[in-house]
C-alpha cells in the first residue's frame, strides 16, 4: 500500500480534487464515503475496482476516479 504523501490532483467524478490519499479506500474515507450506508461502485481510470480491493488500489496524480450509485426504478 503506498504511503500517504504530498497532495496531488485527482479527478473525482469529473472534478479536480487535491488529496494526500494513497489508496482508493483512503480517498473515500477522506471524502466521508467509506462508511456510507448506500451502495456504490468505483472505477479508476475506467476500470471497475471491486470493493475488496479498495484498500490496496493505489492512486497516482491525474487518476480519474468515478463513483457511481445504482438507480432504482425506470
Amino acid at each position: 500500500m503506498p504511503p500517504e504523501s504530498a497532495a496531488r490532483t485527482l479527478w473525482l467524478n469529473g472534478q479536480a480534487v487535491q488529496t494526500c490519499a494513497g489508496t482508493l479506500h483512503a480517498l473515500l474515507a477522506e471524502r466521508g464515503l467509506d462508511a456510507a450506508p448506500r451502495a456504490f461502485a468505483c472505477a479508476v481510470n475506467g476500470t471497475f475496482i471491486p470493493r475488496a480491493r479498495w484498500a490496496e488500489q493505489p492512486l497516482a496524480a491525474q487518476d480519474r476516479i468515478d463513483i457511481v450509485a445504482p438507480v432504482v426504478g425506470g
